[in-house]
């Protein structure tokens, strides 16, 4: 994850052909730590981890709060988009 927020992989990678949260797509990822399930909480790990990497000019103080609203803003987000997805599959946009 990249400082903009951005994933990049530079390693081997792959692509979901059928939806499988556990697909692991790198063949070094013995655990499943990268499964596309996990990607959410891979993503706060990274996020932990910039934390203390900038904690002399952001303070562990001040972005462990922050932080320990991840998991909340993710599955509100989350859930709005899927809602959203749904509204659409059952109320397509009017066409002119």
């Amino acid at each position: 994850m990249s400082i903009l927020g951005l994933t990049i992989d530079y390693g081997p990678f792959g692509f979901l052909d059928m939806y499988d949260p556990n697909h692991i797509c790198n063949a070094s990822d013995d655990g499943g730590r990268y499964t596309f399930i996990k990607q959410p909480e891979i993503c706060l790990w990274n996020l932990q981890k910039f934390a203390e990497a900038i904690q002399h000019a952001l303070p562990l103080g001040v972005s462990t709060p922050i932080l320990e609203l991840y998991e909340e803003e993710f599955q509100k987000t989350y859930l709005t988009k899927m809602r959203s997805k749904v509204i659409m599959h059952f109320f397509p946009p009017f066409v002119f």
